[in-house]
């Protein structure tokens, strides 16, 4: 978590590839990632987690125009699966978001994406010009970003997180 010079919390992603999955997402999102994705808290046996959740019946609604337009056929919910991983953040244990920094995040959020390789490790001080901001995308605080229930993978996350620690 990065704080911006307004002392409002910015999540940043450190990834290898953070700036072709960032250069992705606002393709994908025709430069309108807030309306694709949203960006979601919450709190779970002691760690939080943050989730870059896309919007499922947008994207959906898109496949079926696109698949129309191509193929000249209606595409129903019955005739696709719809696949996706989302971005996610685990947290350790221990951390005090809620303390911290939860006041700090606004209804709307953007994300900062920080290529790892271009970290050093021994002096891992992030320049700004280093972080590659997109957004803002509207914040979620329930699990349930625009209406989908996604707590079974909230779940699944932080069970996953949970294992790795106890190796």
């Amino acid at each position: 978590m990065q704080l911006d010079d307004a002392i409002q919390a910015v999540r940043t992603f450190h990834e290898k590839t953070a700036s072709p999955i960032a250069d992705h997402l606002c393709e994908w999102a025709e430069g309108k990632p807030g309306e694709w994705f949203t960006l979601c808290f919450t709190e779970q046996m002691g760690r939080y987690l943050a989730i870059l959740f896309p919007n499922v019946n947008r994207s959906i609604a898109c496949f079926k125009v696109g698949s129309f337009a191509s193929y000249e056929e209606i595409v129903t919910a019955k005739d696709c699966k719809v696949l996706f991983r989302p971005l996610c953040f685990v947290s350790v244990t221990g951390h005090g978001f809620d303390l911290d920094l939860k006041g700090r995040i606004p209804d709307s959020s953007e994300i900062g994406f920080v290529d790892t390789r271009n970290v050093d490790p021994i002096e891992p001080f992030i320049e700004g010009e280093v972080i590659k901001t997109i957004g803002p995308f509207p914040v979620c605080w329930d699990c349930r970003p625009r209406g989908v229930d996604i707590g079974g993978f909230v779940d699944e996350q932080v069970a996953s997180r949970n294992a790795l620690d106890r190796r």
